[in-house]
């Protein structure tokens, strides 16, 4: 009789190459998942009009244009702009730039749509501050 069956290690699973697999497969699924998350992230804002250059008397006002913004429109009496940051971001930033440039607040309506009045010597603006893809800003000589 012989004892060949006696040194056979039952202990030991079969399914240990699967397992491995398995592991490897979590590890790249989420390696890939992580690397498409960073590269959507990178891709950047895209602004939702035609960027163009801003014109007098805006370019004189030193209005708050950072990175993440682009010129709309810019006529003699008519600026717009979009912006990345929130609402209450540029709304900030607008009147800090106007405070600095001089002009003084004579209305202020924080409704859906932000409407602010500024007057400085004889010139007069209307400055509109709304949601739109992230944030729109509006002003219009009055």
């Amino acid at each position: 009789m012989t004892c060949r069956g006696a040194f056979v290690n039952y202990n030991v699973p079969v399914y240990s190459g699967v397992r491995e697999q398995m592991v490897m497969k979590l590890k790249l699924n989420l390696f890939l998942v992580a690397a498409c998350i960073i590269g959507v992230s990178a891709c950047g804002w895209k602004p939702p009009c035609p960027a163009t250059t801003i014109t007098e008397p805006w370019n004189k006002m030193n209005l708050p244009l950072p990175q993440d913004s682009a010129v709309c429109t810019s006529s003699a009496d008519k600026f717009q702009a979009d912006y990345k940051a929130g609402r209450e971001e540029v709304t900030k930033m607008y009147m800090d730039a106007l405070e600095k440039g001089g002009w003084k607040m004579t209305r202020r309506d924080l409704g859906d749509m932000y409407y602010f009045d500024f007057d400085k010597g004889s010139d007069k603006i209307t400055l509109q501050i709304y949601d739109w893809q992230k944030t729109g800003v509006l002003i219009k000589k009055r």
